[in-house]
């Protein structure tokens, strides 16, 4: 099974009763294998959607799949609904039961950048633009939003996060409706008092639960997440010194983009087993101290890949289990972390990916240096993969670099 995740992402809640404290995550129990579900109401699809993870209702039919398509069982007023439904009501219920941390007002976006809270929103509210949810470099951090009316995601918007915070420690309880625009991408475990639909190429990474209300999909995608890993790792051609990174991003002139952000990567995992096949794969920022953080639908032990647009890609040296509980794997502390030992020293105790990949052949080589050398010719500047040293510009700077690399024949190793 191949299965592709577009950036960086998880769906754990933190319930505040005598059984939790703000700072623990409750056990699902029958919702952890539930990607959208609800107690009273049909489940309806129109078009390719896909949701990956189990689907249900307690009470109501499901109509349209196919065309939609389900990578998980469906349930339909049976045992699991019926334990389902009460799991979702019991969620619902803690959550409002929590003190309010943080009041909002009732419009969120426009690049705002919130940090672990519970917050409150007194009314039906919408979400504009981008959100970056912050978890300030711990990986345990909750955040959980108490809406009391309908949430609206307006089209094109984004849910964003950055500096650790997973989308398996976000959760939305909603006193109402429940709508995603066409076009967004919003992360988190929805449990919501009314309908769900999710509009025109919108994608939800987390859960959808509904206490009464009809789910609807248009052409969109869900995918419930199960496991989270946090990697580190440097970019050879971006390392300053310290610990920090250039912040290479911010070339790319995206409106997103926070000085915090290094570039993007993609960590992807293999099967343990010849032929090492790709099981799922996500894209994720690279802050400038190394940190990434990336949410996976599966559970199990795999090697742990990582590739940039003009790195190496990079093995880890053994298989990692992941599990509910959060992973962690720090490719920076010695070059005996990757398959082979292969990384570059960048100073006396820090080890980075190898720069210079840059048509992605898993190899260093005179090919990289014939396009590194059109794109000097050509005067490239910006975001551009023949820039290595991340200064904005294809220039003789990032030639000594990618010569050094090329004279030690470096290239990928892998089982």
């Amino acid at each position: 099974m191949n299965l592709k995740i577009s950036s960086i992402s998880m769906a754990f809640v933190i319930l505040f009763s005598p059984l939790f404290t703000f700072s623990q995550s409750p056990n699902l129990g029958s919702l952890t294998n539930m990607a959208m579900f609800t107690n009273v109401g049909a489940f309806s699809n129109s078009g390719p959607s896909s949701v990956l993870g189990d689907i249900g209702t307690n009470s109501g039919a499901i109509s349209g799949f196919p065309p939609g398509i389900v990578n998980g069982q469906t349930f339909i007023e049976d045992p699991t609904t019926l334990m389902a439904s009460a799991d979702v009501t019991l969620l619902y219920n803690s959550l409002a039961a929590i003190p309010c941390g943080t009041p909002l007002g009732s419009v969120l976006g426009g690049n705002q950048i919130l940090t672990p809270d519970v917050y409150c929103l007194g009314a039906a509210s919408t979400l504009n633009g981008n959100l970056f949810l912050d978890a300030e470099g711990d990986p345990n951090a909750i955040f959980i939003f108490n809406i009391d009316g309908a949430f609206s995601v307006s089209a094109l918007s984004n849910l964003i996060l950055i500096n650790s915070a997973s989308a398996r420690n976000i959760y939305w309880r909603i006193n109402g409706a429940f709508e995603l625009g066409a076009y967004s991408v919003f992360r988190g475990t929805l449990v919501v008092n009314g309908a769900i639909e999710l509009l025109n190429n919108a994608s939800l990474l987390g859960r959808g639960l509904s206490k009464v209300g009809a789910i609807t999909l248009n052409s969109s995608n869900t995918i419930r997440y199960l496991s989270t890993l946090h990697i580190n790792t440097f970019i050879e051609g971006y390392y300053l010194s310290n610990e920090l990174m250039d912040s290479v991003l911010t070339n790319s002139n995206l409106p997103n983009v926070l000085s915090s952000m290094s570039d993007s990567i993609k960590i992807e995992l293999h099967n343990t087993s010849f032929p090492y096949n790709l099981v799922t794969s996500s894209t994720t920022i690279l802050n400038t101290n190394g940190t990434a953080t990336s949410d996976f639908p599966v559970l199990g032990t795999y090697y742990i890949v990582v590739k940039h647009r003009n790195g190496l890609q990079t093995w880890s040296a053994m298989p990692i289990e992941l599990t509910s509980l959060p992973a962690f794997y720090n490719f920076t502390d010695s070059s005996s972390k990757t398959y082979g030992n292969h990384l570059k020293q960048v100073d006396f105790n820090h080890w980075a990916i190898y720069s210079g990949d840059i048509n992605q052949d898993e190899n260093i080589d005179l090919l990289d240096l014939a396009e590194l050398e059109l794109g000097i010719a050509n005067f490239d500047s910006g975001y551009i993969n023949t820039d290595l040293n991340g200064d904005g510009n294809t220039d003789l700077l990032d030639i000594p670099l990618l010569e050094n690399n090329i004279g030690n024949f470096i290239f990928s190793m892998h089982p």
